[in-house]
């Protein structure tokens, strides 16, 4: 639990970064230019994305060489995170095509992209029926919501749940080391508690959003 994200998938004695592309491997055939060794957690990513948009990109493809690369540069989480709040930032808007890996881990986007803030829920208030600015509020609250359908947000919502759930288990795993003598592990218990922590927030405001946004489906 508590590793170096870029040690993740990655065969003993192997560093990525220094070994040459399509090199050959005992017992393995070479891979062609360009290819990412199989990863399980791409395949992961890049289901997420399929699922919160509704695609169906392939697990396979030119686009696999630079999810692989974030992957091992910046971990799983962050390029979960990248995935999750850029579908609800982008999705029914004019940069929705943009859902797509080539674009999402592109190495000159990428960076910024993780340091993006989650939407929010936007705040109610009282709105007057004769005021021209707040009709125009009023409208621009309704679109911020209705941009994203139904079923989309069901999936978000679905998705939102069961990842609070899960964070909140791992959390408390994460936890448990820092109350006993465990040396160097609890500095990565520590970084590990820091990192799920923030994460369980960004998500429950995710959450929040979504739920704001059927709340005004069905009112």
């Amino acid at each position: 639990m508590f590793d170096d994200p870029s040690s993740r998938n990655r065969e003993p004695g192997i560093n990525p970064a220094t070994e040459a592309p399509g090199a050959t491997r005992k017992g393995k055939r070479p891979s062609p230019p360009g290819a990412s060794p199989a990863c399980s957690t791409c395949a992961r990513l890049i289901a997420l994305l399929n699922e919160l948009k509704g695609a169906k990109f392939a697990g396979s493809g030119t686009a696999l060489p630079m999810v692989h690369a974030r992957h091992l540069e910046f971990g799983e989480q962050a390029c979960e995170r990248v995935i999750r709040i850029k579908v609800w930032k982008w999705l029914g808007t004019e940069r929705e095509d943009y859902l797509r890996p080539e674009t999402l881990f592109r190495p000159t986007k990428f960076d910024a992209y993780r340091n993006e803030g989650p939407p929010r829920p936007l705040p109610a208030r009282k709105v007057d029926p004769h005021s021209p600015a707040d009709a125009a509020e009023e409208r621009r609250r309704k679109e911020a919501y209705d941009r994203i359908t139904p079923e989309r947000r069901a999936a978000g919502i679905s998705y939102a749940r069961h990842a609070i759930w899960q964070t909140e288990k791992t959390l408390d795993e994460a936890r448990m080391y820092l109350k006993g003598p465990f040396g160097n592990v609890v500095t990565a218990a520590k970084r590990d508690v820091d990192a799920l922590s923030k994460k369980l927030e960004e998500l429950r405001i995710e959450l929040a959003f979504l739920e704001a946004g059927k709340e005004e489906e069905t009112g």
